[in-house]
Parts: structure tokens; C-alpha cells; sequence
């Protein structure tokens, strides 16, 4: 278990890398090691109104998109507060825009094993290729006579830039993103847990990590457990590792990463609701298997 209160972080801000639009940002938690296929980045992003926009594009991960509040905008769907995106890895997504609004972003290696780019990767990565072409609208274009594809998503040029080689997507388990509202999702209690109730959202691919929300009485206790992290969405009160019997205070917007084979206890001392977005274990993640180049080609 590893507890992260916002309030106690830094805010950068900056524009997206290699997108137009300024943000604030509070980096919350990465993976200790950017090799690992289930390597994540979790972040708090607060967009204003300067144009923010990203470009129709895909990744070889996986991630959620939680609007805490305004707008977002994926290609056909707007999004409002309470709105949970899952964007499968592999899947076509976009483009993005907004005007003001903040959102939660949990990017991570998804079934594939592909896994995700490192923070300090991504970022010593997107310096060098400014040396060498420029970014503009998400899209990477390399000087002229330089060896190189006349242009390419930011992300991917990026990508490749690191592993030097090229990147070849994963085949989409879904035809495309997954937005849930959940605010229209039932509480539905938790058998044998008094004053616990859950809004279950799903499981995804074929290593069946999901996502839910907890909504947990004072005086109640509610128990989670599985890969992922627990993001307090309102309320306050004492978390603990089971086993441990590690113990934390949460509040608004604490975050609380649960590893494979921990169990977690939170006791609200005034309502609380708890986010959790599921994170597939290192068991769960497959080899790489084979994947059609020309198919990739053809989706593009």
C-alpha cells in the first residue's frame, strides 16, 4: 500500500508534449521501473481554455480518463463530471478538446505486454526529437533530411526514439473507447459489509482488471483489494494495509495504491466514495504475441 495526498504535491505547468493547449499538473505516481510491462503513470490534469486539442491517434497501452469537473471532448462524446473513459490499448481515439476542466489520467501497460514509457523516458525523448523536427497539433514532422517518416503521432515518434525500432500496435480487443456515466450506475450494497455500497462498472480484456466505485458509510469499514489504485473522490477517515497493519489518514483526492495480494480497510469518519481503477497484475499480462504489421498498416 502507498498513500499520496494531492494537496501535499507540486503543480507543473506546461503544455502537453507535443500538444497544443496549457495544463496544470500534479504527477501523483509512476511505476518504480519503466521496463516492467506493468509499468503505470497516474496523474491530476487541470486544462484551461487555451486551446487545448490532440489529434485522432492510438497507443500500445492502456488507460482511464475520470472528468472531475467542466468538459472533455472525445471525437463523438463529450464528457462531464463523473464520466470514466477506458481507451483499450491499440483502439483509435479522438480528437481532443475542451475548455476548462480537470481529469484523472491512469495510463498502463495493458494485456499486450508492451507495457508504458517511463516519465523521464518520455520527457529526454520529446527533447532530442525537438532537435531533429518539431511537434505541432500532436503531430511530430522530422527536418528536412532527416531519416525519418514525414510524420507521425508525437507519442509514437517519441516511442520510437527510445526503443529504436518501430512501433507495432497490439490488435485492438475493442472496436473503440469505453465511456461509462457513472453517476447513472446503481449503488448496489456489499453482501456482509453494513453501510458499504458499490457501483460496479465493468472488467476489461482478457485479464479481467475492472473498475467500481465504493460509497462507505462513517462507521463502516469497506475492504478492497486487487491491483490498482483507490482515489478518494470525497470524504475523510483512516486507511490500513490488512496484513501490515500499515495506517494512513485519507481525505479529498488521496490516492492509495493497492498492490497484487493486498487488501486495504478504509473507516470513514464522515462519508466517503472511493474510486478504484483496476490495474492488470504481472500474472495476468501475456508475452507479446505475433502481431500483422500489414494490419496495423491497413487500420492506420
Amino acid at each position: 500500500m502507498k498513500i499520496v495526498h494531492i494537496d501535499e504535491l507540486p503543480v507543473e505547468e506546461r503544455a502537453p508534449r507535443g500538444r497544443p493547449g496549457m495544463a496544470k499538473r500534479s504527477l501523483i505516481m509512476t511505476g518504480e521501473d519503466s521496463s516492467r510491462p506493468d509499468n503505470f503513470s497516474f496523474r491530476i490534469m487541470h486544462f484551461d481554455d487555451s486551446g487545448r486539442f490532440s489529434p485522432k491517434h492510438r497507443h500500445n497501452f492502456a488507460q482511464y480518463y475520470y472528468v472531475l469537473d467542466g468538459e472533455t471532448v472525445f471525437g463523438d462524446a463529450t464528457l462531464s463530471a463523473g464520466w470514466l473513459g477506458y481507451m483499450p490499448e491499440g483502439v483509435f481515439y479522438g480528437p481532443q478538446t475542451g475548455g476548462i476542466h480537470s481529469i484523472i489520467v491512469l495510463q498502463h501497460g495493458g494485456p499486450s505486454g508492451q507495457g508504458i514509457i517511463g516519465y523521464d523516458q518520455h520527457s529526454e525523448a520529446f527533447e532530442a526529437l525537438k532537435k531533429t523536427g518539431s511537434f505541432e497539433k500532436g503531430i511530430y514532422r522530422p527536418s528536412a533530411g532527416v531519416q525519418a517518416p514525414a510524420e507521425q503521432d508525437s507519442y509514437e515518434a517519441i516511442w520510437e526514439h527510445v526503443h529504436q525500432r518501430q512501433l507495432v500496435y497490439p490488435t485492438p480487443q475493442y472496436s473503440g473507447p469505453v465511456n461509462m456515466d457513472t453517476n447513472a450506475f446503481p449503488w448496489t450494497p456489499v453482501e456482509g459489509a453494513a453501510g458499504v455500497f458499490i457501483r460496479s462498472y465493468g472488467a476489461f480484456t482478457h485479464c479481467r482488471y475492472g473498475a467500481c466505485s465504493y460509497r462507505i458509510e462513517p462507521g463502516a469499514a469497506a475492504s478492497i483489494s486487487g491491483r490498482g489504485m483507490c482515489i478518494v473522490l470525497r470524504g475523510e477517515g483512516v486507511v490500513r494495509e490488512e496484513a501490515s497493519l500499515e495506517e494512513g489518514v485519507f481525505r479529498k483526492l488521496t490516492t492509495v495504491y493497492v498492490e497484487a495480494g493486498e487488501q486495504v480497510l478504509f473507516s470513514p469518519t464522515q462519508e466517503a466514495e472511493i474510486l478504484f481503477l483496476g490495474l492488470p497484475s504481472l500474472d495476468q499480462i501475456s508475452e507479446l504475441p505475433a502481431i500483422d504489421s500489414d494490419a496495423n498498416a491497413a487500420a492506420a
